[in-house]
C-alpha cells in the first residue's frame, strides 16, 4: 500500500507537461492517450506511464481487497467486521476494475465502476471505528479522523467546495494512509499465542 503514493508520484513525474493535482483527477494518470495539441494548460493530459498507473489500481484494489481478512485481527466478529469486510471487498474490486477501464476508453463506465471505492472505503472505516474506540481507544480515534476525513472529501467534490483533484484525494488518501497504519496494527496488537505470553 505504500508504494501506490510513490507510483503516483512517479507517474506524475513523467508527464512531459507539469501535472496539476488541483485540477488533474488521480484518473488522469491512467489515461492511455496523450492530447497535448487539442488542449494546453491544465486541460491537456499526456501520462507515458499510464500502464504503471494502472497496474498500481488493480494491484491496490486486490491488495485491499485480500486485507479486508485482516479485519480478524482487529474487530471482534459479528455485524460490524462482517458489514467491514464486504464493503473492503467491495471497495478493493472498485479500485482494480478502475485500472482496467481507463478514464479515456469509457468515462461513463470508468465513474461507474470508479464511485463505490470512494464510499465504500470511507463507510467501512465508520463501520469499525465504534468497536476499535472500545478496544483500542487511539487507534480508534484515529479511524474516526480518517473516516471523518474521507467523508468530507467525497462532499467537498460533489458539491465543487474545492478543486476536483485535491477533493477527490481528500476523499481516498485518508483510507489509504488508515489501512498501512491498520496493517501494522494487526500485527503489534494482535493477541499472542499463549505459549509466547507465559515466557
Amino acid at each position: 500500500m505504500p508504494l501506490y503514493f510513490l507510483a503516483e508520484v512517479v507517474v506524475a513525474m513523467a508527464w512531459p507537461i507539469q501535472y496539476d493535482v488541483t485540477s488533474n483527477s488521480i484518473s488522469n494518470l491512467g489515461d492511455t492517450t496523450c492530447d497535448i495539441g487539442g488542449r494546453t494548460g491544465s486541460g491537456a493530459i499526456c501520462s507515458p506511464l499510464h500502464l504503471v498507473m494502472n497496474l498500481t489500481f488493480i494491484t491496490t484494489g486486490v491488495l485491499v481487497a485480500v486485507g479486508a481478512i485482516g479485519l480478524r485481527e482487529l474487530v471482534p466478529a459479528g455485524v460490524h467486521r462482517t458489514t467491514a469486510v464486504f464493503l473492503l471487498v467491495v471497495g478493493g474490486i472498485s479500485c482494480a476494475l478502475v485500472g482496467l477501464v481507463p478514464v479515456n476508453v469509457d468515462p461513463a463506465l470508468h465513474w461507474i465502476v470508479a464511485a463505490p471505492t470512494f464510499l465504500a472505503r470511507n463507510v467501512a472505516m465508520g463501520v469499525v471505528a465504534w468497536p476499535l474506540i472500545r478496544r483500542w481507544r487511539c487507534f480508534g480515534a484515529w479511524t474516526v479522523v480518517c473516516a471523518t476525513a474521507g467523508t468530507v472529501g467525497i462532499f467537498s467534490s460533489l458539491l465543487h467546495t474545492a478543486p476536483f483533484g485535491i477533493a477527490e484525494r481528500l476523499a481516498l488518501y485518508p483510507f489509504t494512509i488508515w489501512a498501512i497504519t491498520a496493517g501494522v496494527a494487526a500485527i503489534v496488537l494482535a493477541p499472542r499465542p499463549a505459549s509466547e505470553t507465559s515466557k
